[in-house]
């Protein structure tokens, strides 16, 4: 309870002191120097960074994107009776022990199954 008083009284100086030198008068300014062009190289310099991760961003987006829509092979494996069955799947609809067909089924996995995922055959 005391160090939330003393936080709050140095945060309360801290204030005062600041707005206290803000109202004091500056000292007079020097003879104005002569003028200068700024540059303009880090104004350009951050832009083009900005430009170049928005770039980066948007190229992993992309490349994710594509990943989640291509086609995997699915076999479902039965490991008491070894028994498979295999479906077709866009690799963003496989989740955890459940997956979306391309067809459009739902399929959730039992817990003696097992899934195994591999690239579609060639056709």
């Amino acid at each position: 309870m005391f160090t939330k008083l003393l936080f709050t009284a140095g945060l309360i100086g801290l204030v005062y002191l600041g707005i206290r030198t803000r109202l004091r008068t500056p000292p007079p300014a020097p003879a104005p120097a002569p003028a200068t062009v700024p540059s303009r190289l880090p104004r350009l310099a951050a832009w083009a960074l900005i430009g170049l991760m928005l770039l980066i961003s948007s190229v992993i987006l992309f490349f994710e994107w594509r990943e989640g829509y291509r086609i995997v092979d699915l076999r479902v494996i039965n490991t008491n009776t070894g028994s498979s069955q295999s479906y077709r799947a866009h690799k963003g609809d496989v989740e955890d022990r459940r997956f979306v067909t391309v067809d459009g089924r739902v399929v959730t996995l039992a817990d003696v199954e097992r899934l195994e995922m591999g690239a579609p055959d060639a056709d």
